[in-house]
């Protein structure tokens, strides 16, 4: 039996590429360097705020100006980073489905556990159990230590979880806790992931999460 759902917040749950990319620009327009296509941001995000700018900055940029450039990022987050964020077709109802049915739901994440919070009230008000994002006492993933965390919280054991995400982050981060891992295709993996990666299960819709729901509900 499954009785706890774990999910990664970008990507998965929010489509926020096109503010990641406005925000991301900004802070680069700061500096001077140069901004990047929403496509080249899509290549950098996955891993927290600190890996995308360092990823968008050239590569041989000063360290204290990169410095410079995510204090400014985090900074331009706030304010301009849910402008254009919306949920992806049908999760906030499969969410809330679930979370009706009994069972545990809590969003793991790399963004930086303030922003984790507002974005998860702002778009899933009053449905997650445990929201967890990256602090100083939880690591990025695919530190399991987030998603570890999370299900000790929601009273479960890693054999009764599911974490779903959408990168080979989410995938690595939910081997690295041993729980089952469901890959949704619409995320901001490139290349063949989608077709290739070996989760327990790739889904193109939450219906088929809340198929799986009650397949596993016994």
């Amino acid at each position: 039996m499954i009785d706890t759902y774990i999910f990664d917040m970008d990507g998965t749950l929010v489509d926020s590429l096109p503010d990641l990319t406005v925000v991301t620009n900004m802070a680069l327009e700061s500096v001077g360097f140069p901004t990047h296509t929403e496509d080249e941001v899509r290549s950098f995000v996955g891993n927290g705020a600190e890996i995308l700018v360092r990823r968008a900055c050239p590569a041989d940029a000063d360290s204290d100006i990169v410095d410079h450039v995510l204090a400014t990022w985090r900074q331009l987050y706030p304010v301009y980073g849910l402008s254009k964020t919306e949920p992806f077709p049908g999760m906030v109802e499969a969410v809330r489905t679930l979370k009706e049915q009994g069972k545990g739901v809590g969003v793991v994440s790399n963004k930086f556990d303030a922003a984790l919070k507002k974005v998860a009230e702002r778009y899933y008000p009053g449905l997650f159990d445990v929201a967890v994002g990256e602090s100083k006492v939880t690591p990025r993933k695919p530190d399991p230590t987030g998603l570890l965390k999370a299900i000790s919280d929601l009273g479960s054991v890693p054999e009764r979880t599911v974490f779903v995400g959408d990168t080979h982050t989410d995938l690595e981060t939910a081997r690295n806790a041993g729980v089952r891992c469901i890959i949704l295709s619409w995320g901001y993996e490139r290349g063949d992931f989608y077709e290739t990666c070996e989760a327990d299960a790739v889904m193109s819709s939450a219906q088929e999460l809340l198929q799986f729901a009650q397949e596993n509900d016994i």
